[in-house]
Order: C-alpha cells, then sequence, then structure tokens
C-alpha cells in the first residue's frame, strides 16, 4: 500500500506517468470507491446531506470518467483509459 500512495506522490509531483500504473481493474475499482466516498464525506455540508453529495460525486464520477475516455478516444490513446482513469483518481483521492 505504501508503494502505491508512493506512485501518487511522485505522480503528483511529475516524476512519473500514468503508463507506469499497473492496468489493473481491481484497483480502478477501488480508487474509484474511494473517490466517491472521499468526495460525499466532504460535500455533505455544502449539498445539505449525505445522498445528495453522494449523487452528486456519483455523477460527477460518470462524467469525468467519461470524458476522460472522450479526449483519449480523440487522440487514439482510448487503450490507455484504464491506467489514465486510475491516476487521475488515485491523484483526487490523494488530494
Amino acid at each position: 500500500m505504501l508503494v502505491l500512495l508512493q506512485f501518487f506522490i511522485d505522480l503528483a509531483r511529475l516524476r512519473r506517468g500514468p503508463q507506469d500504473l499497473p492496468y489493473s481493474s481491481a484497483l480502478l475499482v477501488l480508487l474509484a470507491v474511494l473517490s466517491v466516498l472521499t468526495g460525499t464525506i466532504n460535500g455533505r455540508e455544502l449539498f445539505g446531506g449525505v445522498q445528495p453529495a453522494f449523487g452528486a460525486n456519483l455523477v460527477d464520477l460518470a462524467l469525468s470518467l467519461g470524458l476522460l475516455w472522450v479526449l483519449l478516444k480523440t487522440r487514439n490513446k482510448a487503450a490507455r483509459w484504464q491506467q489514465t482513469a486510475s491516476a487521475f483518481l488515485g491523484l483526487g483521492v490523494l488530494a
């Protein structure tokens, strides 16, 4: 776990790239869950409760990952979506 944390710190410092992240569906799901949970906890006051914050974070996750896929597809790099999405979500959780 510390290796993964160190990876995201290096990624934030621009010392590593998303392509260095392993291609792992389990990691992507874990980071998506952590992203929604941290966003819900941080946004519950802003959205007036846990349920609205949870819903807003699910919508944010879907739109962000969808836009990321579209951008990568237009650059003919759709095969790197999973690694890039994992890096994107990991940095968000780290922040």
